[in-house]
């Protein structure tokens, strides 16, 4: 028996580009940051456990559906993790999907 388990530190850097009237934008993403993965292992010969730190990468697509001030943000991304070096083999690439809710609020608007 073998468990991993993997924390994604990581923050979302995007453009957006209206496509409609304010209501409808493209949103290409990139996420960076750093995952943990964690293993913890029970063999013949007892117990093993290993962790490892690795670069993350997720560069995706995301497109923002806004309503008054509700928005509804589908996204795609690809993960890409680096190698670790554990006793067991870890998936280290996937794809993710996501959808968020949004409520939007302004603090302050610029105004040149």
């Amino acid at each position: 028996d073998v468990t991993n388990r993997a924390q994604v530190f990581a923050t979302d850097l995007d453009v957006q580009i209206p496509i409609s009237a304010g209501r409808l934008e493209l949103r290409p993403t990139i996420g960076l940051g750093m995952v943990q993965f964690v293993q913890h292992g029970h063999p013949l010969t007892g117990d093993v456990s290993g962790h490892s730190k690795e670069f993350f990468a997720a560069p995706g697509v995301a497109l923002q559906l806004s309503a008054g001030r509700i928005a509804v943000i589908p996204e795609i991304q690809y993960y890409f993790t680096g190698r670790s070096e554990l006793s067991w083999p870890i998936h280290n690439k996937g794809l993710a999907f996501s959808v968020r809710l949004v409520f939007l609020s302004e603090i302050r608007r610029i105004r040149r």
